[in-house]
């Protein structure tokens, strides 16, 4: 998880706030039916990075998201589709930064005090809800909310089991709007239970798979399986994955070896060598960029996606590999010409 920046700068929230001192997590959902991180995260025209957010997020035509001084709330983050269907982070405060996101109840705000210098407050996002009908989608916000909230209790030393005292009373690091209203600290909200209740998840499941995902924990089969089945989809097609992990889960030895392959050191190597994929020509360093270019070009690397021409879908080394070898074969075929 690493989300991306889009700050609303032109919000009445983030001109109006003040600074405070992170002490939990607060999880809230949309209630509108609409995924679609363009519906609330905008970047303001004119801004240096416009072009590029707006082709990661699509363009709200209707001029309604939340980077407008008309709207009176704002939150740090916003979890949602991009404008190509998967689901992203996006960063719309800084964390140090106090929402308004919650409300407030008879002993005050999850929000935090602007009366109060570095006022405790609970860091908040919003979750683009579907209207509750996809169970693969809340899979996905779900676990994009779970590795959210770990980064921000490793960033800033919560335990996502944890209580602090606020006003008067011992509360949660970890909630939701719903629960901040119980604790009379907001507004009368039911986000986000009635979600998941639909799909069998509380904010004692989140703060679990929190702890698992800051523990590195060993994973189930289940996830297990999941693992493998992304890992191994750039290299083949979904038809094929399944029929291996089919065969794989018919083998005697299925819950050994799926225990060996779920060890946080295992997991932790194979997901750093995930992350030094190159899936776009955008995302390879500079240095590299003029040759992969001309290789996309001439056809000698495809990274297998229609309609994507900067589609390059290859492991870093592999890729360097490529680069060296282009350049040096430029620089014998112009020494043979002299």
């Amino acid at each position: 998880m690493k989300p991306i920046t889009c700050i609303l700068t032109h919000s009445t929230c983030y001109r109006g706030t003040t600074r405070g001192r992170p002490v939990g997590v607060l999880w809230h959902d949309t209630g509108a039916g609409n995924p679609w991180l363009k519906r609330y995260v905008q970047p303001w025209e004119g801004e240096a990075n416009y072009d590029s957010l707006i082709a990661l997020l699509g363009k709200n035509r209707y001029g309604n998201d939340w980077n407008h001084v008309e709207i009176q709330k704002g939150v740090n983050a916003f979890i949602g589709k991009l404008a190509d269907g998967s689901v992203a982070t996006v960063q719309t405060l800084g964390w140090l930064q106090r929402p308004w996101g919650c409300g407030t109840g008879r002993y005050g705000s999850c929000n935090g005090s602007p009366e109060v210098e570095r006022s405790p407050f609970w860091i908040q996002f919003e979750i683009c809800d579907d209207g509750y009908r996809s169970a693969e989608y809340f899979r996905d916000v779900y676990r994009e909310g779970v590795a959210l909230t770990a980064f921000l209790c490793k960033k800033y030393d919560i335990d996502p089991n944890g209580t602090v005292t606020y006003a008067g009373q011992r509360v949660p690091t970890v909630l939701c709007h719903h629960d901040s209203w119980t604790y009379g600290l907001g507004s009368d909200h039911a986000d986000v239970l009635t979600w998941f209740g639909k799909f069998g998840k509380t904010m004692a499941d989140v703060r679990a798979d929190v702890k698992k995902e800051l523990e590195g924990k060993d994973m189930t089969e289940a996830e297990t399986r999941e693992l493998v089945q992304k890992l191994l989809a750039p290299y083949a097609k979904t038809a094929e994955v399944e029929a291996k992990l089919k065969r794989f889960a018919q083998t005697a030895t299925v819950e050994k070896l799926l225990r060996d392959y779920a060890t946080p050191a295992e997991v932790s190597r194979r997901i750093e060598a995930a992350k030094r994929m190159i899936p776009d020509l955008a995302d390879a360093p500079s240095w590299m960029r003029p040759e992969l270019k001309t290789l996309l070009e001439v056809g000698a690397i495809n990274g297998g996606t229609e309609g994507k021409p900067d589609d390059v879908n290859l492991p870093f080394e592999t890729a360097r590999a490529a680069v060296i070898s282009m350049r040096y074969t430029d620089a014998f075929l112009k020494k043979e010409d002299r």
